[in-house]
């Protein structure tokens, strides 16, 4: 398990950090209006590529193990890239028309035209690296996001400076980024099959019923995560669409990527144990993934909101340091901790229960409540209303999935073990309020980082959350004797 925690935290975290690095700098680089319209297109992207490409991903991590103990793991691997096949070739019959059709403003048919390549490089490079995880791959899925990251922001900025590229240069990256490593996954690790490159009836009938309910998922999923940017667009003016979006994936992107790097590690293990060990196995990887989350994300989240006028003032620029970013931020620190136990944790109920239509009803309600809140709140509030209804739905959605993933696959949940790492966080909330550097500036937000991590391992030592401290005695005496 520690080995594949080595390769995915890297696999995320330096990924994370270009990432990071280049949100900051296209932050500086790209006006609010030209954000805006890059975050704006990108939604709608988005939205088309939730309906269409993940079921076909999410059924590559749930059965290439089942099928490789069957010695089908090539005919499977052939079938999902035929699907894929099938899937795009729709897709882009489908874009000529709406190309043609489309009378909006002429930078935005555009970026609408090389969107089509985005969304389908993107859904290929996330299934082929869905069977890398699946295959249990995790060094060769570390390198490919590292090189997508470097690739994806050295393009961007080349474009940019060298060539005087506009927000196009974003897509273009995100092609470039996106296939490369496609061209490296087909060469080295698929093997072609034309006897099994086809439709597979057996094959089909486990995956639409596994994938179609995730499918639905997904786009209500997507629904409440980018539904907010297409309504401030026609609420509000594409410069809000800026202002909202770089503090929104700035929070999003940082918290999110810590909870990925836990599932991408421990949700492949759990279903292999759960498929050739038993559930029992399974459970006590499920406890220890549990306590591993809530032990990061949470003191993650805490530093994320304390810290949020730092973030705004240091990282996000003079043009995001407002009390509006402020607030969004810490708002959605909040969000984004419900909305990653949420899926990373609470959903896997139905996905290791193989009930996945009923993971769509958490989703509905949120979706409704999403949509109903942001046109409510976003013409009296502005996007600080968008974050109050994404907030508002999250919380809905992660009752609604503990609620209902319980009786399907009941998921270990050491309550001992919670109440410490709890009493932890909130002794390292009381620290931090407490720590007396107001004036913003990066000598006092590296002194906040050292005191608060510092005080964090302190406290998880002191309640021995998870056996740390016992482990730790262990391995000094191992060095003294």
């Amino acid at each position: 398990m520690i080995k594949y925690l080595i390769h995915y935290a890297p696999a995320k975290m330096i990924p994370g950090l270009v990432n990071f690095l280049g949100l900051l700098v296209y932050a500086r680089v790209f006006t609010q209006e030209e954000y805006g319209r890059y975050s704006y297109v990108l939604a709608v992207l988005g939205l088309i590529q939730s309906v269409l490409f993940p079921w076909i991903r999410m059924s590559c991590t749930r059965f290439y193990q089942q099928y490789k103990k069957e010695n089908r793991a090539i005919e499977f691997e052939n079938f999902t890239f035929f699907i894929f096949l099938v899937v795009s070739t729709i897709l882009s019959v489908a874009w000529v028309p709406f190309i043609i059709l489309y009378n909006g403003e002429g930078q935005i048919e555009r970026l609408f035209i090389l969107g089509l390549f985005v969304v389908i490089s993107q859904a290929l490079f996330e299934q082929l690296m869905a069977l890398l995880r699946a295959k249990l791959l995790s060094k060769a899925f570390a390198y490919n996001m590292v090189l997508k990251a470097i690739l994806r922001i050295s393009t961007a900025l080349l474009l940019v400076f060298l060539f005087k590229v506009n927000e196009e240069a974003l897509f273009i990256a995100l092609i470039v980024a996106h296939s490369v490593p496609i061209i490296i996954y087909t060469k080295k690790y698929f093997t072609f099959r034309w006897e099994y490159f086809k439709f597979s009836k057996s094959f089909a009938k486990k995956v639409f019923n596994y994938g179609f309910p995730l499918t639905f998922t997904f786009l209500l999923v997507y629904i409440i995560n980018s539904s907010d940017r297409i309504l401030i667009q026609h609420f509000l003016n594409e410069s809000a669409v800026g202002l909202y979006s770089i503090p929104y994936e700035f929070t999003t992107f940082t918290l999110t990527n810590i909870f990925m790097v836990g599932s991408m590690a421990f949700f492949p293990v759990i279903v292999k144990e759960l498929e050739h060990d038993g559930i029992l196995k399974s459970r006590e990887r499920i406890s220890q993934y549990s306590i591993l989350l809530l032990s990061i994300t949470l003191p993650s989240a805490i530093f994320m909101i304390m810290t949020a006028r730092f973030m705004a003032g240091l990282l996000l620029g003079e043009n995001y340091s407002s009390e509006n970013v402020v607030f969004i931020i810490q708002l959605m620190s909040i969000a984004t901790l419900l909305q990653g136990f949420k899926a990373y944790f609470f959903d896997y109920a139905f996905q290791l229960g193989q009930n996945t239509y009923k993971q769509i009803i958490p989703v509905i309600f949120s979706a409704i409540v999403n949509v109903i809140a942001n046109l409510i709140l976003i013409p009296v509030y502005g996007v600080v209303g968008a974050v109050i209804a994404t907030l508002f739905s999250y919380s809905i959605g992660i009752i609604l999935s503990i609620i209902i993933g319980y009786k399907i696959f009941p998921l270990a949940f050491p309550i001992k073990q919670v109440v410490k790492v709890l009493t932890s966080n909130f002794i390292l909330l009381l620290i931090m309020t407490l720590i007396p550097f107001n004036n913003i500036n990066w000598l006092n937000l590296i002194l906040i980082f050292i005191i608060s991590v510092t005080s964090y391992l302190i406290l998880l030592l002191i309640f021995n959350v998870k056996g740390y401290r016992n482990t730790l005695h262990k391995i000094l005496r191992k060095k003294v004797y």
